[in-house]
């Protein structure tokens, strides 16, 4: 721990468009996906409207990706402090518009008086910026996995196909959510992306994702697709 606790992740404050913490693309999002309460989504209906909101929604995060998380020192125990904040300030200000540098600083007040016996928690709301890096990433990843499991969801998936495989290969290979957006290409037996994917070591995608696009083949053949 007191590797953790010496730790400066060195990140820098930033605002977006005045005192916004998160980036517009996130301030953005269209309904559902713009706080994906997993009743509105389920609730969705996939229309062509619906459709094309949530393709919209996932080339935005793809071209604007969110900004890179500093990873600290093993053990890495300041993750779990980091999403025990996310979750807090998600309940306090769902809508993400709603959260500025203003409030996020009064919450850090607040919650240092409260958390002033727990060492990993003060140096996360010593260097709020880091934690409001691992923030903006979660909802990212978030987001993501909501939209590919909404179209996996579907009764065909594989009609999105001329559009969706092309975006799940790409979020697998830029890191965006590579599971869901696997785990959409198995459902609409997107055979030869999976193969492409599952290329290794020297395919598109990391190792471990390369892994999870094998065992998503080995799943199809085992279902006959």
């Amino acid at each position: 721990m007191s590797d953790e606790l010496d730790w400066d992740p060195g990140v820098r404050r930033w605002s977006y468009d005045g005192d916004h913490v998160v980036p517009r693309v996130l301030r953005e999002l269209p309904y559902p996906w713009d706080d994906c309460e997993q009743a509105a989504v389920s609730a969705t209906d996939r229309t062509p409207a619906e459709v094309d909101r949530a393709r919209a929604s996932l080339l935005a995060l793809l071209d604007e990706p969110a900004p890179p998380v500093p990873e600290p020192p093993a053990p890495g125990t300041l993750h779990l402090v980091w999403d025990t904040y996310y979750v807090e300030l998600t309940e306090r200000w769902p809508r993400r518009a709603d959260l500025t540098w203003e409030r996020v600083d009064e919450f850090v007040r607040t919650a240092l008086h409260r958390d002033a016996g727990l060492p990993l928690n003060v140096h996360a709301l010593t260097h709020v910026e880091a934690t409001m890096r691992h923030l903006i990433d979660h909802d990212y990843t978030f987001t993501a996995a909501a939209i590919w499991d909404w179209l996996a969801l579907d009764a065909d998936p594989g009609r999105f196909a001329e559009w969706a495989v092309p975006l799940a290969e790409r979020s697998v290979t830029e890191g965006l959510e590579a599971d869901s957006a696997i785990a959409y290409l198995g459902a609409a037996g997107a055979v030869d992306a999976l193969t492409r994917l599952a290329e290794k070591p020297d395919g598109p995608a990391s190792w471990d994702d390369a892994e999870t696009a094998r065992d998503m083949l080995a799943e199809l053949r085992s279902r006959g697709r």
